[in-house]
């Protein structure tokens, strides 16, 4: 039997030989892979050869389905029928999974009752004694029934509860369960004569427990809808929704434990993407959105006094001492992660009061730093973070106002000259908003 490996390669050719060259072949191909699929009076050695037409198709449907819609209804009858009288679970998992790319963009054209009988079907799959069944049923009905997109027509109390629908699935995805793994003990020979019963001995499964899915994975199936073009803003509101459902449900624990992670997602996944900033609307609408689920959920229901510290140490190192970018393999942050980090950092400690030690040493220099910055937004808000850094740590007021002198004065002394750089009056403003 071809293995996966070899699968995925011919697969792959297939889908590169059709989106480089002409289609005209591709009808008969297909015809001749479900011929072999749908071959179901064929014995069970025969799985093997089935497994991989399946693939095939499953590879080309998933970018051509749209160009040979007439091939549906003949898929959908072989993957269900396969999956409802195979033995094999590898070969029903298959028949799924190519239902499943079929249906990304040709499910238009199955009928009403073909998709009622896939709903039904999928549904009793999802109790399969087989758990990649279960998965795979699963991924089905997500195809057939998009949530992102009656977003665009719900209410309040709607959105909310697809949020907690959603939530919930989601946060399902990181319960570890048992997972069982083949492995292939050999035994030592004994003598020539029994050599050939007692060389191999039967798989052994070994639990390993493994969530479904990685924390990044899972929180990728939400930011990929939100950075589609042309999304209406109540689908971006209903995504964020969905964000504070699944933090919800995962619990504070979790959120702490994977802060820099869900930090790490939220600026380069949304934030730091031009897609998200091309108008002042769309910058102002990403900045509120990330605001409110950083500050309002995660900062002031979630985290803890020392989650607090760990998460001003997390931006501080992650983030702010990042600009600017001193060695030439080094990027600088963009302006739009800047600013939310700022943000953030004025937020955590507001709710600190005192900052302890590692606070003051994470974000003494970082803060008079960005004030340099020749953003106005971002001058502004450090200038604003480094007021709420001063009034949680008194003692380091006057070191900061002598220091933020020190600056400002040299800036005016190189403005006045008459090679001064254009940035030196970026470094005034922004030191005198410090200084104010």
């Amino acid at each position: 039997m071809p293995g996966r490996a070899f699968r995925n390669l011919v697969g792959k050719c297939l889908v590169e030989m059709y989106m480089r060259a002409e289609t005209r072949t591709m009808f008969d191909v297909l015809q001749a892979f479900m011929k072999v699929a749908g071959d179901f009076k064929a014995p069970a050695d025969r799985d093997g050869s089935k497994i991989a037409a399946l693939s095939c198709v499953g590879d080309v449907m998933a970018v051509f389905s749209a160009n040979v819609m007439s091939f549906m209804a003949e898929i959908v009858t072989v993957t269900l029928k396969t999956t409802k009288s195979s033995n094999s679970t590898l070969l029903r998992y298959q028949a799924l999974v190519v239902l499943e790319k079929s249906l990304l963009t040709g499910k238009r054209a199955i009928t009403d009752a073909t998709m009622k009988d896939i709903s039904k079907q999928c549904r009793n799959y999802l109790t399969d004694k087989a758990l990649p069944v279960q998965c795979a049923a699963a991924n089905v009905i997500i195809v057939m029934y998009s949530t992102m997109m009656s977003l665009d027509t719900a209410d309040q109390l709607t959105r909310c509860t697809l949020a907690q629908l959603v939530g919930h699935l989601l946060a399902s995805t990181q319960v570890e369960r048992a997972v069982p793994v083949p492995e292939l003990a050999q035994k030592a020979k004994k003598d020539q004569e029994n050599a050939d019963d007692d060389a191999i001995t039967p798989s052994q499964a070994a639990e390993v427990k493994k969530a479904q899915l990685s924390p990044t994975e899972m929180l990728l199936l939400l930011s990929n809808p939100f950075n589609k073009p042309h999304q209406p803003h109540k689908i971006h509101v209903g995504i964020f929704d969905f964000y504070a459902a699944l933090f919800t449900h995962l619990g504070p624990g979790w959120v702490k434990t994977n802060f820099s992670l869900v930090i790490g997602h939220l600026m380069n996944e949304i934030v730091s993407l031009p897609r998200n900033s091309m108008t002042r609307y769309e910058t102002l609408s990403v900045r509120m959105l990330v605001g409110i689920l950083l500050r309002d959920l995660i900062g002031v229901r979630m985290l803890s006094e020392q989650g607090q510290i760990g998460a001003i140490q997390e931006l501080a190192n992650s983030y702010l001492k990042w600009w600017p970018a001193m060695m030439p393999g080094q990027v600088a942050p963009p302006s739009p992660v800047l600013v939310m980090v700022l943000r953030e950092v004025a937020g955590l400690l507001q709710q600190l009061g005192n900052a302890p030690p590692p606070v003051q040493d994470a974000l003494s220099e970082p803060l008079v730093t960005i004030l340099a910055h020749p953003s106005h937004t971002i001058r502004v808000t450090g200038s604003w973070a480094l007021c709420c850094f001063c009034y949680s740590t008194p003692l380091q007021l006057p070191k900061t106002i002598l220091l933020l002198m020190d600056k400002l004065q040299r800036d005016l002394t190189m403005i006045n000259t008459p090679w001064s750089l254009h940035k030196a009056s970026f470094r005034v403003l922004g030191h005198a908003y410090g200084l104010a």
